[in-house]
């Protein structure tokens, strides 16, 4: 049976952390990001910013895990934006196991879970991919096959997606260009991603 529950940098156990390096070791072998060897002096890999940079603090956001059956085969962060205090990063250095990564649990498990986490506290949910992933939803969104990554076939999932909206171009968010994916989450709130349009004007 799946199930969801939410652990954040601050609040965590020892159980939680060796089954998040089993899903890195197990699943991400050769890629940096997820290294788990010397964690601690490599800040671009996943435990470096969950444990030491804590980005996923209860006060700044959390780490969503799936479990089947009390075995771990997913993870996704969420965090509050650096460039506006009311923006939220959704899908956060996602991990999804092998044999899960075609069962559409973006859409049916994380996003939906952290939608609900920052409600109250956010005015607009935000999706960044690296420029150079082509199978990003960034991708999918600009050639119209969202089905691929977020349209759930077993349920209406229009009010989450209903709303979703390209940056035209890239932004300029940690420290690299990305293309972004927003959801208004507050229709008055505004936002000028220009602001975001070269690496200067962040500083």
């Amino acid at each position: 049976m799946i199930s969801k529950r939410t652990i954040y940098s601050d609040d965590y156990t020892e159980g939680d952390l060796r089954a998040i390096k089993d899903l890195l070791n197990s699943t991400y072998t050769g890629m940096l990001n997820y290294d788990t060897e010397d964690w601690n002096k490599k800040p671009y890999s996943f435990l470096y910013v969950f444990l030491q940079e804590k980005r996923f603090s209860r006060e700044n956001g959390g780490l969503v895990l799936i479990e089947d059956n009390g075995w771990l085969c997913g993870i996704s962060g969420f965090n509050r934006s650096s460039f506006d205090p009311n923006v939220y990063i959704l899908g956060v250095r996602t991990l999804i196991g092998d044999k899960y990564k075609h069962q559409l649990m973006m859409s049916t498990y994380f996003v939906p879970e952290q939608l609900e986490r920052i409600e109250g506290r956010a005015k607009m949910a935000v999706f960044l991919f690296d420029l150079d992933n082509q199978s990003s939803l960034y991708t999918f969104h600009k050639r119209g096959k969202l089905n691929l990554f977020l349209k759930n076939k077993l349920e209406n999932l229009a009010p989450i997606w209903g709303n979703l909206r390209s940056v035209p171009f890239p932004v300029f968010v940690n420290n690299c260009y990305q293309n972004a994916l927003y959801i208004k989450l507050d229709d008055s709130f505004e936002f000028s991603w220009s602001s975001l349009a070269t690496a200067d004007s962040t500083n």
